[in-house]
């Protein structure tokens, strides 16, 4: 329930930033139009580029080495278990330090976390609102961090199940 809440509130802060990009788009043109009608050679500011969330890759893009099988590095390993779960590619992973559980994040926007070496899944989150770059358990093994495209941190409590911390990039 806390996830959800999270999600929708981060929808929420999305919107009201749009909202004030479009107000200052609107103010702006409406300068522009006023030296314009005084017939004055007025050099107009230089545009600042607000900062816009990275737009997620095509959900229809091909994988072109989804079908390649590739030789381990060492002959010692070899593949014991393929993950499926993300929608997308996988963006990082992270090994949790007390149990056997690997978490992954994706392009997709979400983190899922899995047993090793079954690969039964325990747990996923949702809540940013852009492709996930980076994930980290703390030492004790009982957060995971999450990292955006959209400019936020968020850190997960998977034992009570929320979002415990959401740290927003200032700017």
């Amino acid at each position: 329930m806390k996830l959800e809440k999270d999600r929708l509130l981060a929808k929420l802060d999305n919107l009201e930033a749009n909202l004030a990009q479009i107000r200052d788009n609107t103010a702006d043109e409406e300068v522009k139009a006023e030296t314009v009608s005084k017939k004055s050679v007025v050099k107009p500011p230089p545009e600042k580029k607000p900062k816009q969330a990275t737009l997620l890759p095509p959900k229809d893009r091909v994988n072109p080495y989804l079908q390649e099988h590739f030789e381990p590095a060492n002959s010692r390993m070899s593949l014991q278990k393929t993950f499926k779960g993300h929608l997308m590619g996988v963006t990082c992973l992270a090994y949790n330090p007390k149990k056997a559980i690997v978490a992954t994040g994706s392009d997709d926007t979400t983190w899922k976390m899995w047993t090793v070496p079954n690969g039964d899944l325990i747990m996923s989150g949702e809540g940013h609102l852009d492709w996930i770059g980076g994930l980290s358990f703390n030492p004790r093994g009982d957060l995971l961090a999450s990292c955006s495209g959209d400019g936020t941190v968020k850190v997960w409590d998977f034992v009570n199940a929320t979002c415990a911390y959401t740290f927003a990039e200032h700017g």
